[in-house]
């Protein structure tokens, strides 16, 4: 529904049984993502939900990482429309991967490779994406900017990772495609203003 509005509606999935979601929106389009446990194997795969119309309708689509391997782990929707999707391997075997749309949701482009260990991702545009990873006890943020054909590491949080203890992480962009955020989870915080291409870090708490 537009935003402010106070009327609300029931939204069915066909999910008999899943363990998270994601809801995303750009303009009047909005995008729905619910969640199977990995651990279920050919029952890992969630679906998407998609709608154009401020959520008044809504078109329920097949997990958009395929019915193989991979199944859908987060969803982000950027300014521009573009509904990027994180697919995990559930069967540990291989890298995460990155999809994209820039139809809504109702169909996406080839996937690319994310680096190891990802931990959440985010995205400023299209072709400009973010994953934070933790290698070792070091949380380390990468990004590419033609759609995850490449990737390099433009910041590391100075905080260790003790033990394993990955507090909630975040990266994202609310205003516009130059301006963002990436919360590590620790005492640094990190902003940048130009596209996620150099980050400032600052003491928080």
């Amino acid at each position: 529904m537009p935003i402010g509005t106070a009327d609300w509606q029931t939204v069915k999935t066909t999910q008999n049984s899943w363990v998270a979601a994601d809801l995303a929106r750009s303009g009047r389009r909005a995008v729905a993502a619910v969640y199977a446990n990995f651990a279920g194997g050919a029952d890992a795969h969630g679906e998407l939900l998609t709608s154009a119309d401020d959520g008044r309708t809504w078109t329920t689509r097949p997990d958009p990482c395929g019915t193989g391997d991979y199944a859908a782990e987060q969803i982000r929707m950027t300014a521009d429309g573009s509904t990027i999707v994180l697919c995990g391997s559930t069967t540990a075997s291989g890298p995460p991967r990155i999809i994209t749309s820039t139809d809504g949701g109702a169909s996406f482009g080839s996937p690319h490779d994310a680096p190891a260990a990802t931990l959440d991702f985010g995205a400023s545009s299209k072709s400009t994406l973010f994953v934070c990873t933790l290698e070792g006890r070091t949380l380390r943020l990468y990004r590419t900017g033609n759609g995850g054909t490449q990737w390099t590491v433009v910041a590391i949080a100075p905080d260790t990772v003790a033990d394993g203890a990955v507090a909630p992480t975040r990266i994202v962009f609310p205003s516009d495609p130059a301006h963002g955020w990436w919360l590590p989870g620790y005492a640094t915080a990190f902003s940048t203003t130009d596209a996620g291409r150099t980050w400032n870090p600052f003491m928080v708490g």
